[in-house]
């Protein structure tokens, strides 16, 4: 079938009239108010600060409790506050509020009531129930750190667009050559592999490989005739999904209506080329799907994947602080548990998305959760993919026939962690030199940690071939390569990594294993597709200089080298 077989002319056309259909229901008054919605109750949680102090502790490769994890039990019973769940529960009987599903071990609620029960329960109106943060009510405000509508609905889901690769039409696939990686203009898996000297744990096959990863998704598909079909064409193991999460998995959709799987086959095939074997999780969700319904989830699933990669950001001046301690929490947690999360950095440079459209919006605008400091936050570089013996670089849309800038900054809403507190120093201390113009938080969480090539990657997206660029390429990378770590660390029977950034961070300045980006500077916002242009801001950005910037963080990898170090740990 094709999209000009009548077949398919009468598919679209039912599809349009149901969305006719569909708008107009949603537009009619007597159901919208009262409509039944879901918010996510996150209860009150005990010995938070024993979470944060665990965590560093288990996290320092001089401590002595290095990789000491922590079940997920364990855990629930250290935060599990009964008097707070007790007063929540009897708040939400008061208003008639049973259709609860609640986590493990209580820390959320799921809850669906009709709008009206919810404004009285809330005391607010039926506005206040479309946003993504709610205001607690009194009477629970000390039992709940913050409600959250589960879902949000289509014309406000903007919010997480930043993680978008930026995609090309690619004329041909490229071939490998004699040295077993792609020529140049390329940025292929063996052209990765030969380039960042990843060597991958997996052995021959049937070697078992020990681990697991993931790939977070929003509002995207992804397809396994994809995946199969790159597999074949750039040599990497030929690996399935191991579990879809949601059923987000769907061949048809990427063929017909591939812009709506070009993250998640990204993502998707990078990672599993990258974390050669590790058995692989897509964790798609619908697009009105929020940060809070996802991190909620991984954190209530007891065998979550070790590593998840995150392509997706919003402005955090635009996330509200329940939601951002929320997630904090969580991901503390996650790393307690020896879990990593990784980040992309964004791809609009210091001013992001907004600065795309005026150069009169340019501004040190930092995007989150990049910038919460549990994260391991991936930027992007370019260079060498174009030719052998050019110089890695930040990726910027200022170069010829690149469509991104990575992104990268200063937190407003978090203080510099104590694990970069050093490297961060260094870099402001010729700061006047090191930016473009004052402005930024000097005292806020630098990012992003670590730089990859985010430039050329060529997917396979609804059979066809695109070539995008992007930190969301870059992420999916790096957290291949910790789950390549983990995968060698667990056949000796020690822990997984868990929380990356005090190890990556004790290495600082490492030669052997990291390539310091010292070129390039991260202005501009993403741009030079057909019919925009590019918008530089004059007077907000970072150059990248030697040892950590927040334009390209520690550098480059050298996964061998990284691989080694980490597997000489308790």
């Amino acid at each position: 079938m094709t999209p000009h077989t009548p077949f398919f002319r009468l598919l679209l056309l039912l599809l349009l009239t149901l969305a006719i259909a569909a708008c107009a229901a949603a537009a009619s008054p007597p159901h919208a108010t009262d409509a039944p919605h879901e918010l996510i109750l996150a209860v009150r949680q005990r010995n938070l600060a024993v979470v944060e102090a665990k965590l560093l502790d288990v996290s320092d490769p001089a401590s002595a409790r290095y990789g000491q994890h922590m079940t997920y039990d364990a855990i629930g019973a250290l935060t599990r506050d009964a008097d707070a769940q007790a007063a929540t529960r009897a708040w939400l009987a008061a208003y008639g509020i049973d259709a609860c599903t609640a986590s493990a071990h209580g820390a959320f609620l799921t809850c669906t009531a009709a709008a009206s029960t919810w404004q009285r329960a809330l005391g607010g109106g039926h506005h206040d129930l479309l946003r993504d943060e709610i205001a607690r009510p009194a009477a629970v405000r000390g039992h709940l750190a913050g409600i959250f509508r589960a879902r949000r609905m289509q014309q406000h889901a903007r919010g997480q667009s930043n993680g978008r690769p930026a995609v090309r039409p690619a004329r041909a696939f490229p071939t490998g050559d004699a040295a077993g990686y792609c020529t140049k203009w390329w940025t292929c898996p063996n052209f990765l592999h030969h380039y960042y000297n990843i060597s991958t744990a997996s052995g021959p096959p049937p070697a078992p490989v020990l681990g697991s990863q993931s790939v977070f998704e929003t509002g995207q598909y992804a397809s396994a005739k994809d995946l199969a079909q790159f597999q074949h064409t750039y040599g990497t193991p030929a690996v399935k999904v191991a579990k879809d999460v949601n059923g987000f998995m769907d061949d048809d959709t990427c063929e017909f209506l591939n812009f709506e799987c070009s993250e998640a086959n990204l993502d998707l095939q990078y990672i599993t080329a990258i974390g050669e074997r590790v058995p692989t999780w897509f964790w798609g969700n619908n697009k009105q799907t929020t940060f809070a319904n996802w991190i909620t989830s991984v954190a209530g699933t007891k065998d979550a994947p070790l590593v998840h990669s995150v392509s997706y950001g919003q402005l955090e001046s635009q996330t509200g602080p329940d939601l951002r301690s929320t997630f904090t929490t969580e991901v503390q947690k996650l790393g307690l548990r020896g879990i990593s999360v990784v980040v992309s950095s964004g791809d609009d440079g210091v001013g992001n998305k907004q600065t795309e459209t005026s150069e009169g919006l340019c501004g040190y605008t930092p995007q989150w959760p990049a910038a919460c400091p549990y994260v391991t936050t991936v930027g992007a570089t370019q260079g060498p993919e174009e030719g052998t013996g050019r110089e890695e670089v930040v990726c910027s849309s200022s170069h010829n026939n690149t469509f991104i800038t990575s992104g990268g900054g200063f937190s407003e809403a978090y203080a510099t962690p104590a694990y970069q507190k050093n490297a961060v120093a260094g870099f402001l201390a010729n700061a006047s030199q090191n930016s473009l113009g004052p402005g930024f938080n000097q005292r806020g969480r630098g990012y992003p940690d670590v730089a990859m090539i985010g430039h050329l990657y060529p997917t396979v997206n609804g059979g066809g071939l695109n070539v995008v660029d992007g930190t969301s390429a870059s992420t999916p990378v790096v957290a291949g390569i910790l789950a390549l770590v983990n995968a060698r660390r667990l056949a000796q029977n020690k822990s997984s990594v868990g929380f990356a950034n005090p190890a990556l961070y004790n290495w600082a300045g490492n030669a052997a294993i990291f390539r310091d980006i010292t070129s390039g500077q991260n202005n501009c916002a993403a741009g030079g597709w057909q019919g925009s242009t590019v918008v530089c801001c004059p007077d907000n950005g970072f150059h990248a200089v030697k040892g950590w910037d927040p334009a390209s963080g520690l550098g480059s990898i050298n996964v061998g080298n990284l691989l080694d170090v980490w597997e000489e740990l308790p």
